[in-house]
């Protein structure tokens, strides 16, 4: 029988070796270093071991990946960098460099302006006005008497301003100047006009002798240009939408003006024996050279029922070069009427007057002031300068040498600068005077103020009109 080698010394170092390789080969193979997310970094060293980041970016500097930082409003920008993380607002604005994100500073007064912004946070100003320049919008500004007036002074300087501009524009001068002649309230006795206007009718008559006159484009459309030599105008080409003149607007100049009606519209109503036709929308313009210098624009005109239907709203533009006319009427019932005028330029000029009034019927022309007057309401402002009634004046029609007292009741003058009132009008019978009263309970004559801006206003129109008030001898 064949015995088992014997485990020699020699035997066993070769078995032991034998073994050590064997495991050595298989460590090799199964196990390095562990790296779950596969970036090519071992987890013992990955500042992101979940989120493949082979960059191993850390703009923040925290020891975490970008990769798996948290970024809530998936913006792009991490939690810890982003100065909004519940708001997306990947460009990180920060107007006022206060560590907050624009987009989620806080809006206060829900004016729609962010607090950081608003010039005044606490009171609702979507307008952001601030008429004095202070960084303090004008719905929370203070200001002192002295202010007060001053603000009163600009805001006649500058409404004056404005109409000395018209009366000086190229509106005035091209109509009352060149083509009427009118100053001083005396036009010459052979005007320019007179001959371009003379042979007029024969372009635009319709040919309809009874009531239901009517302008139809079809009819009396296209352009026409006016032949100084015998005053006739002659049609260089039609048009069934609109009616173009060309003429001069001095004598013996060139045809460089043009008058041109189009965009007109118009409404039928029938009475018992006849059919006529109203205005519901006309564009009128008159250009010089090239610069439109009038122009009137009918926007809208909704007409009532009955016989004779009066307009219930009416909405209007007039152009004289620099301003802008926009006037607005509106009438529900036929003994209702309110009335809104802003006048308006490039250069930032406005004033206006608001109207509203009711009657007690709609006898027009039978209207006594005294009792017809149910209600009136009214208001002027120039430019930043308001003069409202806080009351109803129509019962101030109905009495008979009303005292101070009842007047001062009645009529509840306020004067207010940017909507904010600053001082009550009140009158003097005594004294026949109107004074401001401030808020600081001071006095002043009204007229200091309007006496010498109404005479300023006066002499403009005067310029062309003559002495509207010039006394009997």
């Amino acid at each position: 029988m064949k015995q088992p080698p014997k485990f020699t010394l020699r035997w066993s170092i070769y078995v032991l070796c034998s073994t050590l390789i064997f495991q050595s080969c298989i460590l090799d193979n199964t196990d390095d270093p562990p790296d779950d997310d596969g970036d090519g970094i071992e987890n013992a060293v990955d500042i992101c071991p979940d989120v493949a980041n082979a960059d191993q970016a850390d703009e923040d500097g925290d020891g975490i990946g970008d990769a798996c930082e948290t970024d809530t409003d998936e913006d792009g920008v991490i939690d810890d960098l982003d100065n909004c993380p519940t708001m997306a607002n990947a460009d990180q604005a920060d107007a006022n460099n206060d560590g907050i994100g624009d987009v989620c500073e806080g809006d206060g007064d829900e004016d729609g302006i962010q607090d950081y912004l608003d010039n005044c946070p606490e009171i609702a100003n979507p307008e952001q006005s601030d008429f004095d320049g202070d960084g303090i919008g004008d719905s929370c500004d203070d200001t002192t008497v002295a202010e007060d007036k001053t603000h009163i002074q600009s805001a006649l300087d500058g409404t004056f301003n404005c109409i000395r501009n018209l009366k000086n524009g190229d509106a005035m001068g091209v109509v009352l100047d060149d083509m009427v002649g009118l100053s001083n309230g005396i036009t010459p006795d052979e005007v320019w006009m007179d001959a371009v206007l003379e042979n007029l009718g024969s372009i635009i008559d319709t040919g309809e002798e009874d009531e239901s006159f009517r302008l139809v484009m079809a009819d009396i459309g296209g352009v026409f240009e006016f032949n100084k030599s015998d005053s006739s105008w002659t049609e260089t080409s039609a048009s069934n939408s609109k009616i173009e003149l060309k003429f001069p607007t001095v004598e013996g100049g060139s045809n460089n003006a043009i008058l041109k009606l189009d965009n007109y519209t118009d409404k039928a109503f029938t009475t018992d024996d006849s059919t006529y036709y109203l205005p519901t929308s006309a564009a009128l313009s008159l250009s010089v050279d090239g610069t439109e210098v009038i122009g009137i624009t009918i926007n809208e005109v909704v007409y009532g029922s009955g016989n004779v239907p009066l307009p219930t709203k009416v909405d209007l533009e007039i152009f004289l070069k620099p301003s802008n006319f926009h006037i607005v009427i509106e009438s529900p019932v036929d003994t209702k009427f309110a009335l809104d005028l802003e006048v308006s330029n490039e250069e930032g000029c406005g004033y206006g007057i608001e109207v509203d009034v009711e009657l007690a019927h709609n006898q027009y022309d039978d209207i006594d002031f005294d009792t017809d007057i149910i209600s009136l309401t009214a208001g002027i402002h120039l430019e930043h300068l308001s003069v409202v009634t806080a009351s109803d004046l129509a019962p101030l029609f109905g009495l008979q040498d009303p005292t101070d007292a009842q007047i001062n009741e009645l009529v509840d003058l306020d004067l207010l600068i940017n909507n904010f009132k600053v001082a009550d009008v009140e009158y003097n019978g005594t004294e026949d005077i109107l004074y401001l009263i401030f808020k600081d309970d001071s006095q002043e004559d009204a007229f200091n103020y309007f006496e010498s801006f109404f005479d300023d206003v006066l002499g403009q129109i005067e310029y062309y009109t003559g002495d509207l008030f010039e006394e009997e001898v």
